[in-house]
């Protein structure tokens, strides 16, 4: 059709509804339909009588008995004062101009449709919206199901397949766009199966709200209620002391000095583990790492030759810059032991825990927003060990267990070099692990721009939530791949007063989903958020995830002694009867002569 016949369908359409309008108007109520009586005379009919005789004819037409017997009764009474001819004039007037209005309109309709652009994909993903995106969505899990048997649910009364649950999950979003609401359904149903729970908490959400039997277990030394990580336990072996060390002393600009620093530590950490096996603490742990320079040489003389010829010139212009740059990282191995000072406090140790998890009662790992550096470096330790622990022959692969680790903001840790091998033996041995992450550019900060492409295979499920527009946008969309598509299009001429329609085929490569559409499709709703999900098949969906809110069950933070300012617990401990105790002062990173001697050097 041409756009002309377009137009005039539509101003046909407008037409008759306002013709009907009119009819109706004038017909019924301006020169209303009037009643023959016995004596000749005439009586208008009120139009209220009118439209409850009309109702009562719809009704009939739609087989209502009561309508019927109204419509009835309305016939009989217009038929004996000589009306039923002006009524049925006036009806039928309103229902012909409604339904050529109507006809009007379907062909406006029609023009559109034949106008249209038609797409077809040939090749590729297909985006699944809506109802329909819903059905196909349930039709592939139930699929994996029947194979694979029931897993976790992310939509209600939609399970994946549980051979899907260890193949890892990989949620991407900007802040706000509802990364931690996706990862809560996921969390609840983990939990509601007792499943053993690692909950990485960035922001005290967690361990406000999550349920458990009793409290959870915590690990947070700016929390009083956090357990003590038994470090002697983890970090058994020199491959644990390498390990652990990496951690507390990362790369500088100048490797040089941080690997020699790295060194240094595993003769420290080495010597514990030779002379007090799995019986020593953070306290004993400081105790080593500040002794004098003598001390250090023996512990590497004995414990880790490597470490040795770095210490064996004290007074070394290389030595005094080593030592320095070993002493100022650990600060934080004598903050962790002030933290963890208690020796009746419960110890907990992460290869223990990923052995025995315990159930209904989910693992928090906190993050304290205050003391950025310090949670990223016992986070980090504790994740490389527990990294180390599932690689290890001793955890047997199982189908049966379920270890869930759900590491939101994860790119925000030290890197873990052997994460990828992580994500590949946590497979066959029932560790499944949740990843959140901003965005690509986070994780390439982090691991490098091969990593980042990496993890997108590495995990079966990738789940989008709002990604704001960015380069990030774009690389998510590349990532999520292409369609080939076939584009039909009709079009008419209009020559020497005839019309014609042809119909052209193009094939195009496009985006699935556009960068800009990941910022506007996605992301909180009204009625819920809102994400993309793929890997369940070829094809991508669009869900909408309800809320879920957590209750608040206690207290998010509750901090610690060692974060308040002395003078409060002073006064707290002379409010509760005791005297405050002198304050020792903290232990020296630096013997006094050394510390003259690095001055000396450097003037």
């Amino acid at each position: 059709m041409t756009r002309r016949l377009r137009i005039i369908c539509f101003l046909a359409a407008m037409g008759c509804f306002a013709v009907a309008a009119s009819i109706s108007y004038l017909g019924f109520e301006v020169w209303p339909l009037s009643a023959t009586l016995a004596d000749g005379r005439s009586a208008e009919i009120k139009p209220a009588d009118i439209q409850v005789c009309i109702r009562g004819r719809g009704l009939a037409w739609l087989g209502d008995r009561s309508g019927e017997v109204s419509w009835q009764a309305c016939r009989e009474w217009f038929t004996r004062y000589q009306a039923l001819t002006g009524f049925e004039l006036r009806f039928w007037s309103v229902i012909g101009a409604s339904l050529a209005g109507l006809l009007a309109l379907f062909g406006f309709a029609l023009s559109l449709r034949l106008d249209s652009v038609s797409l077809k994909v040939l090749r590729g993903a297909r985006l699944q919206t809506g109802r329909q995106g819903l059905k196909a969505f349930a039709r592939a899990a139930a699929a994996e199901c029947q194979v694979h048997g029931k897993g976790v649910e992310l939509m209600p009364s939609v399970p994946f397949g549980r051979e899907r649950e260890a193949r890892h999950f990989l949620i991407v979003g900007s802040v706000g766009g509802g990364k931690t609401q996706t990862m809560l359904h996921l969390i609840n149903e983990a939990f509601s199966r007792g499943d053993g729970l690692l909950v990485l908490d960035t922001k005290g959400d967690m361990m406000g709200g999550l349920p458990a039997d009793g409290d959870p277990l915590l690990v947070a030394p700016h929390d009083r209620r956090s357990l003590v990580w038994d470090v002697a336990a983890d970090c058994s072996i020199k491959q644990d002391a390498r390990e652990l060390a990496a951690r507390f002393i990362p790369p500088s600009s100048d490797p040089m000095w941080s690997q020699a620093a790295q060194e240094v530590f595993v003769a420290c950490l080495v010597h514990l583990q030779a002379t007090r096996g799995k019986d020593w603490s953070w306290s004993d742990l400081e105790r080593v790492v500040t002794a004098d320079v003598d001390k250090l040489a023996g512990f590497a003389k004995v414990h880790n030759p490597n470490a040795l010829r770095l210490l064996d010139q004290p007074d070394s212009k290389t030595t005094l810059s080593i030592l320095t740059t070993f002493q100022t990282h650990m600060r934080i191995v004598s903050v962790l032991a002030e933290a963890w000072s208690d020796p009746s406090a419960r110890r907990f140790s992460i290869r223990s825990w990923l052995h025995h998890p315990t159930r209904y009662r989910p693992l928090i790992l906190q993050h304290d927003p205050g003391y950025p550096e310090l949670s990223r470096i016992w986070i980090g330790s504790m994740l490389g060990l527990l990294a180390s622990a599932v690689g290890s022959p001793t955890l047997a692969e199982s189908r049966e267990r379920r270890v869930w680790l759900f590491l939101d903001e994860f790119p925000q840790l030290p890197p873990i070099k052997q994460f990828p091998t992580f994500l590949e033996l946590g497979r066959s041995k029932g560790v499944a692990v949740v990843i959140g992450a901003q965005d690509t550019a986070q994780i390439r900060a982090v691991y490098g721009q091969d990593q980042a492409k990496s993890w997108f295979g590495m995990t079966g499920t990738k789940i989008i939530t709002r990604i704001n527009a960015s380069e990030a946008a774009e690389d998510i969309s590349r990532l999520i791949g292409e369609q080939e598509v076939e584009r039909r299009t009709k079009s008419s001429t209009h020559t020497g007063g005839k019309t014609s329609v042809t119909e052209s085929t193009q094939r195009e490569m496009r985006r699935v989903i556009t960068a800009s559409e990941l910022g506007s499709r996605l992301g909180p709703t009204k009625d819920g958020v809102r994400v993309l999900l793929v890997g369940l098949g070829e094809d991508v969906y669009e869900l909408e995830l309800p809320y879920l809110k957590l209750r608040q069950l206690r207290e998010p933070i509750m901090p610690a002694d060692w974060t308040r300012p002395f003078s409060d617990k002073r006064l707290s401990r002379q409010d509760g009867g005791e005297a405050g105790p002198t304050p020792t002062p903290p232990s020296a990173r630096l013997t006094k002569d050394l510390a003259a001697q690095i001055l000396k050097r450097r003037e």
